[in-house]
Formats: C-alpha cells, sequence, structure tokens
C-alpha cells in the first residue's frame, strides 16, 4: 500500500533529521571553543529556541572553551533577536551558572578612568 509507505518514510525521514540535528548540536557543544569564533556557529546557534540555548547554559554543556567564549556567543544571540528583553532574562539563570567567574571579572573592573592630561595641576 503507498500510503503506508509514504508516511512511514516521511515519518522516518523526520526521525533521521533529529538524530541529525542532535548529532550537531552536541558536536557545536562538546567542542564549542573551536567552533565559538568562526560564523558556522554563530548562524548555527541562531536556529536554536531560547529553551535550547537555556538548557544548554544551565547544565553546562558547553566544552572546551572560555567562559568568555559563551558570553559572547549568548551576546552575539541575544543580539540577532533584536530588541526583544524575554531574551536575556531567560538566559540570565543559565549565564550566571556556565560563566560565573567571567561575569565576577567584569564586575570587578572599573567601568571608566577619568583621564588627567600628564601637565595637569589640580587646583584648589
Amino acid at each position: 500500500q503507498k500510503e503506508n509507505f509514504t508516511y512511514l518514510w516521511r515519518l522516518s525521514r523526520q526521525f533521521y533529521m533529529k538524530i541529525l540535528d542532535e548529532y550537531l548540536d552536541n558536536l557545536v557543544l562538546d567542542n564549542f571553543g573551536w567552533f565559538s569564533d568562526s560564523i558556522f556557529s554563530r548562524h548555527y546557534m541562531k536556529q536554536w529556541n531560547l529553551e535550547k540555548l537555556k538548557n544548554a547554559l544551565l547544565y553546562s554543556k558547553f566544552k572546551n572553551c572560555s567562559e568568555e567564549q559563551i558570553f559572547q556567543a549568548v551576546m552575539n544571540y541575544c543580539r540577532s533577536l533584536g530588541n526583544q528583553t524575554q531574551g536575556l532574562e531567560v538566559l540570565a539563570p543559565g549565564l550566571y551558572r556556565s560563566c560565573a567567574n567571567y561575569l565576577r571579572y567584569i564586575q570587578s573592573v572599573p567601568r571608566g578612568l577619568a583621564y588627567c592630561p600628564p601637565n595637569y595641576k589640580k587646583r584648589l
């Protein structure tokens, strides 16, 4: 029966595509340091929904990379969403879990230093 075969063929095709998606996700996450600076990872991560990225951050699935690379990738992802404030709010707990040391470092750096010319003397 042709209808049954076509239905099962489409179903198996969807199943194999899900397996391929999962394989590529794991490949990128396990070797994120290699992919983080490439255009491939930026475009690849854009197709993820917020929930997928949130879970990857919460469960620390990013491997072989620095916290800075994770942070930059998440910031690029949020920028690609446009003016949605929801993105960063949803990702913040996972971002803190995956990048806690880097976030503490960023907070410890002074925001701006006043520039004083070398010949400037403060007058009272």
